[in-house]
């Protein structure tokens, strides 16, 4: 039995998409197809995500390993806090917090969203509202 050119190349260089696994093995990609399929139907091969993209690696190794119950980073408690905060009215409050995480914010989409969201409860504390009926704020 010939040694299986996609299982060498996964256990190799680890989780792989199709293109790639073509380009390493040097098979066609009909060939490529047949043997991911073939390695899908026996539980060798397990289908996972790179980006956007649909990967393959070898059954139970591509799993990312996830970090313990409890830990979360100081970006997400702080975009969660402030959010939290938002959802009560404290506008105020919520901006001083958005600002805080858009410090921590490690990707550049992430900061600018903290930013437009602290601009917006800034404004929003600025004008006064509130979810709060009229009838209850004195007016």
């Amino acid at each position: 039995m010939k040694p299986n050119p996609i299982i060498s190349a996964l256990m190799e260089h680890g989780p792989q998409t199709h293109k790639q696994l073509v380009a390493l093995t040097g098979m066609s990609a009909r060939q490529v197809t047949i043997a991911i399929q073939r390695g899908l139907h026996r539980g060798v091969i397990e289908p996972g995500r790179i980006g956007a993209f649909r990967s393959y690696g070898i059954a139970g190794v591509n799993r990312r390993q996830r970090s313990p119950m409890g830990l979360t980073s100081p970006f997400r408690a702080s975009a969660i806090a402030a959010a939290q905060l938002e959802r009560t009215d404290c506008f105020s409050d919520a901006a001083r917090v958005w600002l805080n995480a858009a410090r921590q914010a490690v990707k550049p989409r992430n900061e600018e969203y903290c930013l437009n969201r602290a601009e917006f409860c800034s404004n929003a504390a600025i004008r006064g509202w509130s979810n709060i009926p009229s009838s209850f704020s004195g007016r």
